[in-house]
C-alpha cells in the first residue's frame, strides 16, 4: 500500500522537508555553480567538443578524453559524459607544438 502526505502529523512534515532540502540543497547549489561556470565561460570565448578538439589535433575523441583525465588538456564537464575545451586552452596546447605524436 502506497504511503500518503496525510499519514504523517505536521512535525514529521517539517522533519522530512529539512532531510530532503539538507541532501539536496549541496547538491543543486553545485549544480547552479557548475552551470554558471560553464555560461560564463562561454561568454568569455569559444568551446569545443572532444571531437572538434579531436579533429584539430588529428587524433582520437578517446584521446582527447584520455589528455583531459590525465590532465594535459583542462575541460569543463558538461553532463554526465561531456566535456567542453575553451578555444584558449586549444590555442595554448597547439601553441606549443600540439602532442608528441
Amino acid at each position: 500500500m502506497p504511503i500518503t502526505m496525510t499519514q504523517f502529523s505536521d512535525e514529521e512534515m517539517e522533519v522530512l522537508a529539512k532531510k530532503i532540502g539538507d541532501y539536496l540543497l549541496p547538491i543543486l547549489l553545485e549544480a547552479l555553480k557548475d552551470k554558471t561556470r560553464i555560461a560564463v565561460n562561454r561568454l568569455q570565448g569559444e568551446h569545443y567538443t572532444a571531437r572538434q578538439v579531436a579533429e584539430r589535433l588529428e587524433i582520437s575523441p578517446q584521446q582527447v578524453y584520455r589528455l583531459v583525465d590525465r590532465g594535459v588538456i583542462q575541460a569543463e564537464k558538461v553532463g554526465k559524459k561531456g566535456i567542453r575545451i575553451s578555444r584558449n586552452e586549444l590555442d595554448k596546447l597547439l601553441q606549443s607544438g600540439g602532442l608528441a605524436k
